[in-house]
């Protein structure tokens, strides 16, 4: 693992361990991304990574469930989401179906401000890729493709 890999999972685990818990069954290991301006993401669920292990252990060919719990701070009318892997620096797409990729999609825009908000997309571990362990990135992206925010976690392919 590469130092700043090492360093962001410190990070990671400052980050949770500093979080004050939140009264649900499943508590995951999760990093809010950038200083969010017009979102604040809540609350990271994934829901077969529930014990808050600092890295999430899913196998190949298997899915999951990652719900987002968040609100905005002004009128969203449209936030496509993209869930997107890093491995040293490559992109590895983990694709939403199109019914799944765009908040609007799953709950009723436009989105309010200060609503709280929960919207669950399913992550889905292709077959095809071979044991590794990356940063997953959650991208929820404006209309014109500017990120608003993101969370990260780390995922191990087993």
């Amino acid at each position: 693992m590469a130092l700043w890999q090492l360093l962001l999972l410190n990070t990671l685990a400052i980050a949770v361990v500093s979080t004050p818990a939140v009264a649900t069954k499943c508590q995951s290991y999760w990093l809010e991304c950038r200083d969010p301006t017009d979102m604040k993401i809540h609350k990271v669920i994934i829901s077969k990574c529930c014990d808050l292990n600092p890295v999430c252990v899913l196998d190949r060919g298997s899915a999951t469930n990652i719900t987002v719990v968040f609100s905005v701070k002004r009128a969203i009318h449209s936030m496509p989401v993209k869930l997107e892997g890093d491995l040293m620096g490559l992109h590895l797409p983990f694709p939403l179906p199109p019914d799944k990729n765009n908040v609007c999609k799953l709950s009723k825009c436009p989105l309010h401000p200060h609503h709280i908000y929960t919207v669950t997309f399913p992550l889905m571990i292709p077959r095809e890729y071979p044991p590794m362990m990356v940063f997953l990135w959650g991208n929820f992206d404006n209309s014109t493709d500017k990120m608003i925010d993101c969370f990260l976690f780390i995922l191990e392919i087993q």
